[in-house]
């Protein structure tokens, strides 16, 4: 008999595993008793401090990234508790109306609490509602706060509600802000009588309460990791094939349980596990991704986060587009370390997505699949989804279509000879250089496309520690002959209140999508080191990407050529002051180069197009390993040069 209700219970339970493997299979959330949901460490940590009934601690937010089970552990959780017979409140809103805006909220989150409530105990919902004004004219957000004031007085301090909110970055931004300064207002008023439990897919920096230091007494915030470990609710048995499938998915959830769905036939027996990792690589490549748009969840999940990026809030497009600019980059360098930036908007976005993770002070693709899915294909594609201002966004990697101005150091030692060798003026000297350098652009236009660089460039002379008074606009070389004449070398060497200007006008006065080009000649160190250094951080901060500028430095004559003057351009060079654009990614936009390897190169547009490239390569030219050898061998060790 034992036997027979053993077999039965055997039944029952794979019965239990088909239906719940049918739910999970459809991408929905597993239901709190579900036997194949895969406990993590975070479970422990959120029902420990559920449990705690910390007075300091009043809320906390569980941050996942797309399908990474966020919904699944919060059903899990409420589970847990009301089998403990605590009063649990879900709110999902991701099946709200859409979009739920302020009201909307607000008001469906006030109806649901009072609901909970009458459930429980009909008189004491009876007691709030006589005392809350729901009919009041005044906003929803105003009413909901006053609700909760009225429930905190009301309750006795043995009651307790735990309000589950899943999917809040599906709420509008300044809803998720008001919110928090609800909460946060309150908080000395909740006397453990209410939990909030926040789930969603917004890093957690987005949310400026809990990003304040202040506040983390009020909030509590947890990161849903992926799978490690056996899993063995998914395993069946088969822990060699689990830890196989973990190698290659990273321990996405979703990913993981499709997987395991996928190979318990093909991999059910045992003799087959001699060469398991071989065959499941061929398994992997050829039925897996060479085949995924027919699987209908990995289908989906691939959606899922397309759409993240596709159906973003309109303010978040443009720094959508280069985060998207940046996982390029990581595709490109499968075998080199990215390191972690916290302040960085691009990889914050690039963590919600779930296409990267954080690997302790670097970020990685999230595992090897995602890299074969996601490839740069698909990142064009996404790209060209993406619209701002109903102009489609493009990289400016082109030469083409760029502002560019021509700075030229008017200081005295540009009456100095060029070198030993030669006697001519260094200011002289390079009148017909840079005339080239002008021609060269005016005159340049792409075989393919027919696009021009611009009809006219910006020519100014500096010196003294103002604007320039000599800034002129150039259509053709006759202009730059004239204003050479006409321009006598004096004074100091101070370049950053001209390039400032030009610079500031330019950001201001640009054209959608036109980028920008500087060239600046110069014989030796700018006495301004430290205020140019904080111009071209300005400037870059105020940059989308590094594309949108370069700036090449052309050193003159055998001035140029010490120690100091050549390690200083060249830390400018390798971003070794670590300018960053507005999404505070690292923005390496400074050219250095000497005059006659400029023009060896072919002038100034070979020279910029070196690092006119997804990913500005730091590198070092032949002429300073032999020349300054030891420099050389600093800079390489230093900035980790190959």
């Amino acid at each position: 008999m034992n036997c027979i209700m053993r077999f039965i219970h055997k039944i029952l339970d794979f019965i239990d595993r088909l239906n719940d493997y049918h739910d999970g299979l459809k991408g929905t959330a597993l239901p709190s008793d579900s036997p194949i949901y895969v406990g993590r460490e975070i479970d422990s940590q959120v029902y420990l401090l559920l449990k705690s009934n910390d007075p300091n601690i009043t809320t906390c937010y569980v941050f996942g990234t797309p399908q990474s089970g966020k919904s699944s552990l919060a059903l899990r959780l409420i589970g847990i508790l009301e089998k403990e017979d605590k009063s649990c409140i879900f709110f999902p809103v991701k099946t709200k109306v859409r979009p739920l805006n302020g009201n909307s909220f607000f008001s469906s989150l006030a109806h649901d609490i009072l609901h909970r409530i009458k459930l429980e105990n009909e008189e004491l919902e009876l007691t709030i509602k006589a005392n809350w004004l729901e009919q009041d004219s005044q906003p929803w957000m105003s009413k909901f706060e006053e609700l909760l004031k009225i429930i905190l007085q009301t309750f006795t301090t043995e009651y307790k509600v735990y309000i589950f909110i899943d999917d809040i970055q599906e709420l509008e931004s300044n809803v998720i802000q008001d919110f928090m300064k609800i909460i946060k207002k309150l908080n000395d008023s909740f006397q453990n009588n209410l939990f909030f439990v926040i789930f969603g897919g917004l890093h957690p920096k987005n949310f400026e309460n809990i990003a304040d230091p202040k506040t983390q007494t009020i909030f509590r915030v947890f990161h849903i990791k992926s799978f490690v470990g056996e899993c063995r609710s998914l395993a069946f048995g088969m822990t060699s094939l689990m830890q196989e499938i973990l190698i290659w998915t990273g321990g996405q959830p979703l990913m993981t349980l499709a997987i395991a769905h996928l190979t318990r036939r093909k991999f059910a027996k045992k003799e087959q596990w001699d060469n398991l990792q071989s065959l499941f690589e061929d398994f992997i490549k050829h039925k897996v991704i060479d085949n995924w748009e027919n699987h209908s969840l990995l289908a989906l999940h691939k959606q899922s986060i397309s759409n993240y990026f596709i159906r973003g809030s309109p303010e978040k497009k443009r720094i959508e587009f280069y985060a998207l600019e940046e996982y390029k980059s990581i595709l490109l360098q499968a075998s080199r370390q990215i390191s972690h930036i916290e302040e960085s908007l691009t990889q914050r976005i690039l963590i919600e997505s779930g296409l990267v993770t954080k690997v302790g002070d670097a970020i990685m693709i999230a595992n090897p699949i995602y890299r074969q899915i996601f490839n740069r294909q698909w990142t064009n594609s996404i790209q060209q989804s993406i619209h701002l201002r109903g102009e489609q966004m493009k990289p400016s990697y082109s030469i083409c279509d760029r502002d560019f101005f021509f700075l030229v150091d008017a200081s005295a030692s540009m009456r100095l000879p060029v070198s030993n060798r030669k006697n001519k003026k260094r200011f002289d000297s390079i009148q017909e250089s840079v005339q080239g350098h002008i021609d060269e652009i005016l005159s340049y236009q792409d075989s393919d496309t027919g696009k021009k660089i611009c009809d006219d460039v910006t020519l100014a002379f500096f010196n003294i520690d103002r604007k320039s008074n000599r800034i002129y606009g150039v259509l053709d070389l006759t202009t730059v002959q004239e204003k050479f004449l006409d321009t006598k070398p004096a004074g100091d060497t101070y370049i950053a209140p001209t390039f400032s200007h030009l610079l500031s006008q330019w950001l201001r006065d640009r054209q959608q999508g036109r980028g920008a080009g500087v060239v600046i000649y110069l014989d030796g160190l700018v006495d301004d080191r430290p205020e140019f250094i904080q111009a071209v951080r300005k400037i870059a901060s105020e940059l989308d990407h590094h594309s949108d500028l370069k700036i090449l430095i052309v050193g003159i004559g055998d001035a140029i050529n010490s120690y100091k003057t050549v390690k200083w351009y060249l830390e400018l060079d390798l971003n070794g002051h670590d300018f960053r654009d507005s999404s505070n990614n690292p923005c390496n936009i400074a050219i250095f180069n000497r005059m006659d390897d400029v023009n060896e190169l072919g002038g100034v547009i070979p020279a910029i197009e070196k690092q006119l490239i997804e990913e500005p390569k730091a590198g070092l030219d032949d002429w300073i390993n032999e020349e300054f050898p030891d420099l050389y061998a600093e800079l390489k060790e230093k900035y980790n040069i190959p």
